[in-house]
């Protein structure tokens, strides 16, 4: 994906996910999942009635995520920085 960050028409969008295990167990294979979801580097398709709805944007891409070891067992929260992405076509095959 191709990202033109010199536009002012971005949105940016924070937001804090938190994954639950099951009972006290610790969500591993939920938070490895969501770290290489967040880790390829490609716009995000999105829905969410507000983000579509009001503010039109289909897609994300993520220009930054943390998050901290928790005391708690069973959980693990994940902030997530990302701006919002138009899809943009670099070359279109004409046919003659």
């Amino acid at each position: 994906t191709i990202k033109e960050f010199v536009s002012e028409g971005d949105l940016i969008v924070n937001m804090e996910v938190t994954l639950v295990g099951e009972g006290d167990k610790y969500p591993t294979e939920e938070v490895e999942k969501l770290c290489s979801l967040l880790r390829e580097n490609e716009s995000l398709s999105v829905e969410s009635e507000t983000l579509n709805d009001i503010y039109e944007v289909t897609r994300l891409v993520v220009s930054s995520w943390s998050m901290k070891p928790t005391r708690a067992y069973n959980y693990q929260t994940i902030s997530i920085a990302a701006a919002s992405d138009e899809a943009y076509i670099i070359m279109e095959e004409i046919e003659a």
